[in-house]
């Protein structure tokens, strides 16, 4: 990144403003009518149109109003996301591939490592449900949902525009990974998605190529759905849950989950 290139002061408005749109949209209003008149329709249908609201409509409106053809400004793209597209190369394709992977069983057992650390320090002793097996045609609508499209919209946000808006490394880190981490919710979500955001934001600021980051954001969210709706570790809380008596318990296995 050109840490000399000026940039102008319109460009914090227009994030601002997608941000706390988006923010309205996703967080009050949404879930607002969704709790008042759509109760009973499919969460995840629900949860695809919220995207293509809440998230879809203003990004797109946030890349004409920043485009070159803009009458706002119309001799350049502030963003300038064209020198973050590359073709990708065979090489770094597979690459991308065992990084998200590897990245993904990190997170995953680091996530379990919290959970179980969080369980054996409360006062726990009810029961851990298992996820609920799902047919294949609806897991096909989910992965759209929950891998897909989410992996176009964040990564285009967070390491596209708010990257390219940054003066140098340092901002575009903050504003590429911690606004990622705050939106995913939990304490255990954030957690997993500031290591996940970092490592995306280190491979971006290396080869500059955003290509990558799409590749491996995708196989992540894959690989999270089959563990979360198929496959079962022997670490899951929910499989503990049934071997032991105490909260204390889970302590072991939270270490064990480090350890790995």
């Amino acid at each position: 990144m050109d840490s000399t290139q000026k940039k102008e002061p319109n460009l914090l408005l227009y994030i601002l403003i997608f941000a706390i749109v988006s923010l309205i949209l996703s967080q009050i209003i949404l879930p607002l009518i969704y709790n008042s008149f759509f109760n009973k329709m499919n969460e995840t249908l629900f949860t695809f149109i919220s995207q293509i609201v809440a998230y879809v409509i203003p990004l797109i409106a946030l890349f004409f109003l920043t485009s070159p053809s803009s009458t706002f400004h119309s001799r350049k793209n502030y963003f300038e996301l064209q020198n973050i597209y590359k073709k990708p190369s065979l090489k770094e394709t597979m690459f991308s591939l065992l990084i998200a992977v590897v990245l993904f069983f990190a997170v995953k057992f680091f996530s379990l490592f919290i959970q179980n650390m969080l369980l054996a320090l409360m006062d726990f002793n009810g029961d851990i449900l298992f996820n609920e097996k799902i047919q294949f045609l609806d897991f096909l609508f989910i992965l759209l949902v929950f891998a897909f499209m989410p992996c176009l919209i964040e990564e285009t946000y967070h390491r596209g525009f708010l990257y390219k808006a940054a003066p140098n490394s340092g901002i575009a880190f903050v504003l590429s990974v911690i606004p990622f981490a705050l939106l995913h919710g939990t304490v255990n979500g954030a957690i997993s998605a500031l290591i996940f955001a970092t490592v995306l934001f280190f491979i971006l600021n290396r080869n500059h190529n955003i290509l990558y980051l799409y590749i491996i954001h995708f196989v992540y969210n894959i690989l999270s759905l089959i563990f979360t709706y198929y496959i079962t570790l022997p670490l899951e809380p929910c499989v503990i849950n049934l071997n032991i008596a105490m909260s204390f318990d889970f302590l072991p296995y939270a270490f064990l989950s480090l350890l790995i």
